[in-house]
């Protein structure tokens, strides 16, 4: 699988891109790796910046890695961890991103960390419903107001909600929905992994952009044209075939929201 294998193992072995018929393979080599030398950029990038948040907090470097794997500890939802430096997801990628679930009006697909919600705006363009999390009020806003300029029709197929990514609003939203977009860092697609297991239902494509999910095979991998910097898919099994070893944390849905709810429909 693709997880057994370094980053830029993954990135090197790849058919690059521009590779065109006359292009010789000195320069195809070369193009491959400095293709993977941009994506190591990008993560170095984001590696750093929640480093820096990390030390304003005076974290230690034993917190660096929530994933566990341990039956005697849960996985927290830190807030902090959806706080995530906002890269927004490029058109390019979206419309591969769409391409990739092979998307239709019978659709629904939710977007943990939406930012300004441009992933489930080119959904329900598309014809699907797309429901966003956001706890980041800037950003919550812009959705909304990007949202508000949409045909009525549009809009109507949409909902954000202005909330840490847990309670009942997730746990309902994981439940009716069956595409997932996650563009988070690694600790926070850990973090998610156990309600995504415990409440989405069997055949839910799970689409991560620049980092993968832990645990489950990849289906596909895609660059996407303008970039190289991946989007992976993944499908959900059956609930006895899944990650064995993840955490189901009870008390999560019925967790008093630290701030009020906000939605738009």
């Amino acid at each position: 699988p693709i997880e057994s294998k370094t980053e830029t193992e993954i990135e090197i072995e790849g058919q690059g891109h521009g590779q065109g018929q006359g292009q010789s393979p000195t320069r195809a080599r070369a193009r491959r790796f400095f293709d993977a030398m941009r994506k190591i950029g990008i993560r170095e990038r984001i590696r750093r910046y929640v480093n820096a948040k990390r030390k304003e907090r005076g974290e230690s470097e034993q917190d660096r890695d929530v994933e566990t794997n341990s039956e005697t500890k849960q996985t927290p939802l830190n807030n902090h961890l959806f706080r995530s430096p906002f890269v927004p997801t490029c058109k390019d990628a979206v419309a591969t991103f769409i391409e990739l679930v092979e998307l239709s009006p019978n659709d629904t697909v939710l977007d943990i960390g939406c930012g300004d919600g441009r992933v489930i705006i080119a959904a329900a363009r598309a014809g699907a419903r797309g429901r966003g999390f956001e706890i980041d009020s800037k950003f919550f806003q812009r959705a909304s107001d990007a949202v508000a300029q949409l045909d009525q029709n549009v809009r109507n197929r949409i909902e954000i909600y202005h909330q840490p990514a847990e309670g009942e609003n997730l746990v309902k939203a994981l439940q009716s929905s069956n595409i997932i977009f996650l563009f988070l860092i690694p600790a926070a697609i850990s973090a998610l992994k156990p309600l995504i297991f415990k409440h989405s239902p069997i055949g839910t494509k799970i689409v991560t952009f620049t980092f993968s999910f832990k645990g489950l095979e990849v289906v596909k991998r895609v660059d996407y044209k303008s970039n190289v910097t991946p989007l992976y898919m993944y499908i959900l099994p059956e609930k006895e075939k899944r990650y064995a070893n993840t955490i189901e944390p009870s008390s999560v849905a019925s967790k008093p929201q630290s701030e009020p709810e906000e939605k738009i429909v």
